[in-house]
């Protein structure tokens, strides 16, 4: 299991990784979107950030599907995943 942050999505612990450069090289699209957004959330704007979270947590959870974590994912919890899987530093999400 790779490092990474202890995140409690639905009734799941999870230790999520960084997203792989990997994803990176083979789907720029995805994380230009994410840049891009401002205002309200399009359709287009949660497959890219679907995509890329799930992107990290395939890494070590790899049974678990991509409609699996958009199910987990919420309002609530989108902006920290985020910050997981593309932010500096590691710990427990919520961590400084």
């Amino acid at each position: 299991m790779l490092e990474g942050t202890v995140v409690k999505l639905g009734e799941l612990d999870l230790v999520v990784p960084r997203v792989p450069l990997k994803a990176f090289r083979c789907h720029p699209e995805w994380f230009a979107k994410i840049d891009s957004m401002s205002g309200i959330m399009q359709p287009d704007d949660v497959t890219a950030i679907v995509s890329v979270v799930y992107s990290a947590i395939e890494r070590n959870y790899p049974d678990m599907t991509i409609e699996q974590v958009e199910d987990l994912l919420d309002i609530g919890n989108v902006g920290d995943m985020l910050k997981v899987v593309m932010g500096p530093g590691s710990g427990e999400a919520g961590r400084p």
